[in-house]
């Protein structure tokens, strides 16, 4: 079950019209990048010097026969003569294999350096991208620092902010609507902001926090896992104050009586791509929201007998900052924001573990909102290396601040007015295993879609996200080619037969007392 397709074949990514891309869809980063395709030409340079080698060594082989067949020229001259135009065809005339080897040399050298040329002016476009969030994080920085001017200030500048992102909102709604109903159509209500406006607000909100701490602080153009690990601390001395015991954390499987997929159903069918694996993610959410910490670890057995696994986790489900029973709660969001070891992300690789996922057989991890960092966290974690992780997918999560080791395709998909992925204040990588797909819901042809533009909530579910990998399927752009190659190769097509486990994961107070009625756990 290949991941990727092979590092040897040069995909040229189809033009825009080609591609089959959904109105209003925007793709970064992946197989298709700009970044994939120099170091392709970088391969096809190397390519060129080993042909370039080869065919100079036999020129010098036919110019060694040269002195053989002039040995012999006074037996044959005849026989000669031909025998020096074939070796001059062959070795030194143009088109020979010196000339050649010369050609490919001369080429290669061109390859390489248009390769880092682009390469260069890549870059150069990256540290731009990221300049806007980092100038953010540092001037918000420099107002916290300055204390109470510094602070009036900032204030001053959030509303002014606020303003601009009303008016945006304002006119983007009646633009939209003045387009697709002419001008005598009523204004829909005011449409938020998109992501990518408020990305640098969150790098320098981080920033501020930072800096109106005691002390000074370096200059940090990142600073949202800082930020993060100073609020997880005040959590961790608080909770103690507010009666929150020491608690451990248990992962059990979960014994369900209904199915949870209706009284016909005993078990999902197995999936046949990432919308059908994001159904999975979100079907782990109780009726009506929230949750009880359930993650799902699907087994597929597949026709030829051998077997793979989809793992699907929920995002947050109790919103209270300190710890209460459910990890998947926000004290797990901000140690994973801080890049601590956090519960969420244990609940995973337990339950893993129980469902006995052997060495060797592909894994997909997938996830939404906070189920999507938890996701990363394990396909990255030295624990889960016994594992062949294929592919991870996550939906509306925060994830640019966590690395992808290679080998492992990732699909990170993000709504424009869904601001959970702008949590981290950076954009994601534009490596080669990562692709980015950015939604504007605004622009898409279901009706239900764009009104989920409309607010970040519903910009934020995880059905909806669901919808969206459904409208991706079968595009032709080399990234989401190639992602979805990684994907297929876990699921094969939906034609395997599936047995979904899950397992729920609860923090038991040690203390049996706090087990009471009076106690929080």
């Amino acid at each position: 079950m290949s991941a990727a397709a092979p590092p040897s074949e040069i995909v040229r990514p189809p033009s825009a019209d080609l591609v089959g891309l959904p109105p209003g869809v925007r793709v970064r980063g992946g197989y298709g990048s700009t970044r994939v395709h120099l170091d392709e030409l970088e391969h096809a340079a190397v390519l060129l010097c080993r042909l370039a080698e080869l065919l100079e060594h036999a020129g010098a082989r036919a110019l060694r026969l040269g002195a053989t067949v002039e040995d012999a020229a006074r037996w044959s001259p005849t026989t000669a003569q031909a025998a020096r135009e074939a070796l001059a065809e062959v070795a030194t005339r143009p088109g020979g294999c010196l000339a050649v080897a010369a050609s490919a040399r001369a080429l290669a050298a061109a390859l390489r350096l248009a390769a880092e040329s682009y390469r260069q002016a890549d870059a150069l476009v990256s540290r731009l991208g990221a300049a806007i969030p980092a100038t953010a994080a540092v001037g918000g920085l420099v107002l916290g620092e300055a204390g109470p001017v510094g602070w009036a200030a900032g204030a001053a500048l959030t509303g002014v902010g606020a303003l601009a992102v009303l008016t945006h909102g304002l006119a983007r709604s009646g633009a939209a609507t003045l387009s697709g109903q002419g001008a005598s159509a009523q204004w829909l209500p005011t449409s938020p902001p998109d992501a990518r406006v408020v990305e640098p607000a969150v790098a320098g909100i981080a920033g501020f926090l930072l800096g109106a701490l005691p002390g000074r602080r370096p200059l940090d153009p990142t600073p949202v896992p800082e930020a993060a690990r100073v609020l997880d601390t005040g959590v961790r001395i608080a909770s103690p104050l507010a009666g929150v015991p020491t608690s451990s954390l248990v992962v059990a499987p979960k014994v369900e009586t209904p199915s949870p997929w209706g009284p016909d159903r005993t078990q999902p069918p197995a999936p046949d791509g990432a919308g059908e694996v994001l159904r999975q993610v979100a079907d782990h959410y109780a009726p009506g929201g929230g949750g009880d910490g359930t993650v799902g670890v699907q087994e597929l057995t597949h026709p030829d007998g051998t077997r793979s696994w989809v793992v699907t986790v929920p995002g947050t489900q109790d919103w209270s900052p300190l710890p209460g029973s459910n990890p998947a709660d926000l004290s797990s969001n901000l140690r994973l924001m801080a890049e601590r070891p956090d519960d969420a992300t244990e609940v995973v690789l337990r339950a893993m573990a129980a469902a006995r996922i052997e060495p060797g057989e592909p894994v997909l991890l997938a996830g939404h909102s906070q189920g999507g960092i938890a996701a990363m966290e394990v396909a990255g974690d030295p624990r889960a290396e016994r594992y062949s992780i294929a592919a991870v997918v996550t939906a509306g999560s925060p994830v640019g601040h966590l690395p992808l080791k290679d080998g492992v395709q990732a699909l990170h998909l993000e709504h424009g007015t869904d601001y959970v992925p702008t949590l981290d204040g950076r954009a994601n990588p534009t490596a080669g295993n990562r692709t980015t797909v950015a939604v504007d819901l605004a622009e898409a042809a279901d009706p239900a879609d764009r009104a989920a533009a409309l607010s970040p909530v519903a910009a934020h579910d995880a059905r909806r996200y669901a919808a969206t990998a459904d409208r991706l399927a079968g595009s032709d752009h080399a990234s989401l080619r190639a992602v979805d190659q990684a994907i297929q190769g876990v699921l094969g097509g939906g034609q395997a037969e599936a047995r979904m486990m899950r397992f729920t994961g609860v923090r038991v107070p040690e203390d049996p007392a706090a087990l009471s009625p009076g106690g929080r756990g």
